[in-house]
């Protein structure tokens, strides 16, 4: 069912397609009287959200995609056998799936000691 929303409410709204911070918003809120804030705790969780899905979104931008550099290489070597994959990636700014992909083509596995930690030895 659709919900009418007020026109501070479609402000917020809006202000997440212009990049405003949830905070930003929040302070917009906060500063009306309690009696208009009935309606906004709905829209605010609805902010939240979308700022937690865009923020995850630029940090996944970020990360390196394309050619693996020399150095990049070395790393993974020296790396892979003993830590887990996640922190490896996380290490090179690598998506875990390109990590896990390169290590396979490149013939590495987890070092036995590694493993015993994970109760899989």
């Amino acid at each position: 069912a659709c919900v009418p929303i007020s026109h501070r409410d479609s402000l917020c709204l809006s202000a997440l397609v212009a990049n405003i911070s949830l905070e930003t918003c929040k302070k917009h809120l906060t500063r009306q009287s309690d009696s208009n804030k009935l309606y906004s705790n709905g829209v605010v969780k609805i902010i939240a959200n979308v700022v937690a899905f865009n923020e995850r979104i630029r940090k996944m931008a970020k990360k390196k995609t394309g050619l693996w550099s020399k150095s990049d290489i070395a790393t993974l070597k020296k790396l892979f056998g003993g830590k887990s994959t996640a922190d490896v990636a996380k290490e090179l700014g690598r998506p875990l799936d390109a990590v896990k992909k390169k290590a396979s083509r490149m013939g590495l596995r987890k070092t036995k000691k590694y493993m015993k930690t994970l109760g899989r030895a």
